[in-house]
C-alpha cells in the first residue's frame, strides 16, 4: 500500500517495438545472480517485449525456512499496484453511468465529514485532503492490521481523523482514499470491491490469476512474506486483506499482471478516454502538477515515456513499468519488505537491459584510506555539491540539501552506491586537480566535479531552553506525525512515526537541520509557541501542524 510510483499520458498497445537484445536473458540472470542470495527472500521477474516473453524467471527463496525456491509463476502480495484495478472498475462505472467523477462521496457514503466537498476524482488522484490511515503508527499493528473488518469498520478506523488540508488543493498519497473507492464500488454494485474487480473486469479477459488475499493463510499459493530484524530474516507480520482494502489487498504473479496491462492498454477494460483520465497528470489547487493519474503513475526512462505503479505491503514489494512507444513490460515481485533490491531498482535496470543500454555490474572492494586522502572533500558541479568523506570506516557522498549516501570502493577509482543503484562516479585527476565524474543513473556521459577543497560545515548555534521548548512537540504529516523532542545537552532531535530519532543543527531559533538525512525544518512561531513546521528534503516541501 506504500506509494511505488513509478511514473504517461494516453497510450496502447503495439507502439514501436524495439527488439530486445539477444543475449537479454544472460544478463538479466547475471544481474539477479549479483543482486540477490540463493538462500534469502527473492524475487521474480517478467519481461515481455511486443507481445512476447523474453524473460520470465525467479531468485530465492519461496519458503525460507523449509528451501522452497520461488517459481517465475509465484503468487506475491501485490500491494498499491492493487490501486489500478480499483481505478478500472470505478471508471467502468462511469461509462455506464452509474457514477460521475464530480460525484461528491456522501452520494455514496453517507455521512462522511466533508463528504459533501469530496469528490470521486479526489479520492482517485489523492487531493482528498482525507488523512491516510497507514501513516498512524498504532492502526499498523499486528493486533489492528490482522482482523478481518468490514468496509464500514475499516472506514471508522479514520473518518473522524483531523484533515490534512482542503479537497483539492494539494496531493498527498493516500489509502484511506482508495478504502472509500472501494466502498463507493460496493455501494454502487451490490459486491464486494474485489468480486466486482473479478467478474467484471479479470474473468471475462481470462485473467485469473490476480485474486483477492483475505486471511493471511487463506491461499496457499501465496509465497512467504519476510522481513528483516536484526539482520536477521524473519517471518513478515501478519495482515489482513480487509485492511489494505481497495488500497492493496490484491495478489497476483508476474504473468497476470502483464496480462491485465495488455487488457487495459489494449483498450479492453475501459475505453479510450477512461484510459486517458487514468494516466493524465493530476492538476492541484495550488498549482501543482503531479505524475499521478488515477492508480497510475508517469516517468521517463532513457527518455522514454513510462507508465505503472509500485506496492509495498508486509512481507512483500513489487513494481511494474510499461513503455507503450517500444511497447515494453517489466515487472519485479520480492517476497520481502526490505527486498536485499528494491523492485523499483530491478525494474529500472531491467529496462536499461532490454533497450539495449549497458550498465557495469560492480563488485565491493577494499580502499586504502591513506591514498585516498586527496580525494575526499567537496566536488562542485556549478551551483550544487557533492561531499565525499570517510566515517568509521565507511565511504559516504552527500549531495546538497540531501541525505548521505553509503558508497563502495569498485576498483580503479570507481565508486557506486550497492546493486539497487545504477549510479557510480569515478575520481581521477586532470591537470593536477581531483575531479569526480559521476554517471547519475548509470547515464552514458558524466557530470564532472571540480574539487573545491575540504567540507566546510555551517555553523550552527546554540538553543536557549525558551527556544526549546517553543518548538518540542507534534507536528502531523500525511505520512506520519514528526516529534521535535529535547535531547542531551541542551540538544533538539527530530522522531518520525516508526523511524529512528535524528539530531538536528541549529542555523536559528526556527530553522533547524538533519544533516545525516539532507532534511531542513523550518517552525512557524506565534507568541513563542511553534504552530506548523515546513519539511524541506529533496527539493520537495511539506508542512505540518502542531498537534500537541
Amino acid at each position: 500500500m506504500k506509494s511505488g510510483l513509478t511514473l504517461i499520458l494516453t497510450m496502447a498497445l503495439g507502439g514501436t517495438a524495439l527488439a530486445a537484445p539477444p543475449d537479454l536473458a544472460v544478463k538479466v540472470d547475471a544481474y539477479l545472480d549479483h543482486a540477490f542470495v540463493a538462500d534469502g527472500p527473492g524475487v521474480a521477474a517478467n519481461i515481455v517485449d511486443d507481445g512476447k516473453i523474453v524473460y520470465h524467471g525467479a531468485r530465492g527463496m519461496a519458503d525460507v525456512e523449509e528451501g522452497v525456491p520461488l517459481r517465475p509463476d509465484s503468487r506475491f502480495r501485490l500491494g498499491s499496484i492493487t490501486k489500478q484495478f480499483a481505478a478500472a472498475m470505478m471508471m467502468k462505472l462511469i461509462e455506464e453511468g452509474r457514477v460521475s467523477l464530480d460525484d461528491p462521496l456522501n452520494r455514496y457514503v453517507s455521512d462522511f465529514p466533508r463528504g459533501d466537498s469530496i469528490t470521486i476524482r479526489q479520492l482517485l488522484n489523492h487531493t482528498s485532503g482525507i488523512r491516510s490511515y497507514t501513516s498512524i503508527a498504532e492502526l499498523m499493528t499486528e493486533a489492528a492490521a490482522n482482523r478481518d473488518l468490514s468496509t464500514d469498520e475499516m472506514i471508522a478506523r479514520f473518518r473522524d481523523l483531523d484533515p490534512d488540508f482542503e479537497p483539492g488543493s494539494r496531493f498527498a498519497y493516500n489509502n484511506s482514499g482508495y478504502v472509500l473507492v472501494g466502498a463507493v464500488i460496493e455501494a454502487v454494485t451490490g459486491k464486494s470491491w474485489h468480486e466486482a474487480v473479478r467478474e467484471e473486469l479479470l474473468l471475462p479477459h481470462g485473467i485469473e490469476g490476480i485474486v483477492y488475499m483475505g486471511a493471511e493463510d487463506s491461499d496457499p499459493e501465496l509465497v512467504g512474506g519476510y522481513s528483516i530484524f536484526a539482520d536477521q530474516v524473519i517471518r513478515a507480520q501478519k495482515i489482513h486483506g480487509s485492511v489494505p482494502h481497495a488500497a492493496g489487498a490484491l495478489s497476483g504473479d508476474v504473468e497476470s499482471v502483464w496480462q491485465w496491462y495488455a487488457a487495459l492498454f489494449g483498450n479492453e477494460i475501459v475505453g479510450e478516454e477512461s484510459l486517458a483520465a487514468m494516466t493524465t497528470p493530476t492538476k492541484t489547487g495550488d498549482g501543482e502538477e503531479v505524475p499521478y493519474g488515477f492508480g497510475l503513475g508517469m516517468g521517463e526512462i532513457l527518455d522514454r515515456r513510462v507508465v505503472g505503479h509500485g506496492g509495498g505491503i508486509f512481507g512483500f514489494q513489487a513494481d511494474s513499468k510499461y513503455l507503450p512507444d517500444e511497447d515494453l513490460f517489466v515487472a519485479v515481485f520480492a517476497n520481502s519488505d526490505q527486498s536485499a533490491v528494491s523492485p523499483g531498482a530491478v525494474t529500472a535496470r531491467l529496462v536499461h537491459l532490454s533497450l539495449g543500454r549497458e550498465v557495469p555490474l560492480l563488485e565491493k572492494q577494499a580502499f586504502d584510506e591513506e591514498a585516498l586522502s586527496p580525494f575526499l572533500g567537496r566536488y562542485r558541479f556549478g551551483e550544487d555539491y557533492r561531499d565525499f568523506f570517510i566515517r568509521d570506516g565507511k565511504l559516504f557522498t552527500r549531495r546538497k540539501d540531501n541525505a548521505e549516501v553509503e558508497a563502495y570502493a569498485a576498483g580503479d577509482g570507481t565508486y557506486f552506491y550497492g546493486p539497487g543503484s545504477m549510479t557510480f562516479f569515478r575520481l581521477a585527476h586532470a591537470d593536477g586537480e581531483p575531479v569526480m565524474r559521476f554517471h547519475s543513473g548509470g547515464a552514458e556521459e558524466p557530470d564532472i566535479g571540480t574539487h573545491a577543497g575540504e567540507i566546510v560545515e555551517e555553523a550552527c548555534i546554540g538553543l536557549s531552553e525558551a527556544q526549546r521548548a517553543a518548538i518540542v512537540g507534534v507536528y502531523r504529516f500525511p505520512f506520519g506525525d514528526l516529534t521535535i523532542a529535547e535531547s542531551g545537552a541542551g540538544g533538539v532531535s527530530a522522531q518520525l512515526s516508526g523511524q529512528p530519532s535524528i539530531d538536528l543543527d541549529a542555523r536559528s531559533a526556527t530553522e533547524l537541520l538533519a544533516r545525516r538525512v539532507g532534511a531542513r525544518l523550518v517552525f512557524e512561531v506565534e507568541d513563542g509557541q511553534a504552530k506548523a513546521v515546513t519539511l524541506y528534503q529533496g527539493g520537495q516541501e511539506a508542512t505540518a501542524p502542531r498537534t500537541d
